[in-house]
């Protein structure tokens, strides 16, 4: 057999269990199971003052429906969960609308993935472009500042950051900035 239908055949062989595990099929539920709680614990890594904000139970509840409705697309899996703060934000729709402040956790979620996005950025590429964040519904709560700083140590902010307007994030050497002004350096 040549290398081209080796190939292809372990291609189609691959995607057929990717299409398995991300349809339920009951023959790979383990694999299933595994794919959802890894995924589940990603974005519980990279959206830790989400999780604060919105305790265990609710933020445990939204990553695995996160997980099992937006699988990843990336090879990285610290990329994963691009589009988690838009997931957040739409709750305004759903029957826990009233449970909590789902814009506020929106604006975490959207600082935290971009802290994410310019700690893993690859070193040899341009690491000071910054990544506009931009409040929606009322400004930040001064608290979740220094959960921000807590949880991501490697986070530096603006002393007098203003937590009603957009925010900068980039990454300057081993640090990640967060300010509302992008300074060149």
């Amino acid at each position: 057999m040549n290398t081209r239908n080796e190939n292809q055949s372990y291609t189609h062989a691959l995607q057929r269990f990717c299409d398995a595990v991300t349809q339920e099929a009951t023959e790979v539920s383990i694999y299933t199971n595994n794919y959802y709680g890894v995924h589940a614990q990603v974005l519980e890594t990279i959206y830790a003052v989400v999780k604060l904000f919105l305790g265990e139970k609710f933020f445990t509840a939204l990553a695995y429906s996160y997980a099992k409705h937006y699988p990843s697309s990336q090879w990285d899996i610290n990329l994963y969960g691009a589009s988690f703060a838009d997931f957040v934000a739409a709750q305004t729709q759903s029957d826990k609308a009233l449970d909590a402040d789902w814009q506020q956790a929106a604006t975490l979620a959207r600082i935290e993935y971009a802290i994410s996005q310019a700690y893993y950025d690859d070193d040899k590429t341009d690491a000071t472009t910054a990544r506009w964040v931009h409040p929606i519904g009322p400004a930040l709560d001064p608290k979740w500042v220094c959960d921000l700083q807590k949880q991501h140590p490697y986070l530096q902010t603006e002393l007098n950051l203003k937590l009603n307007q957009a925010m900068a994030v980039w990454r300057a050497d081993l640090k990640i900035q967060l300010s509302n002004r992008y300074l060149q350096r």
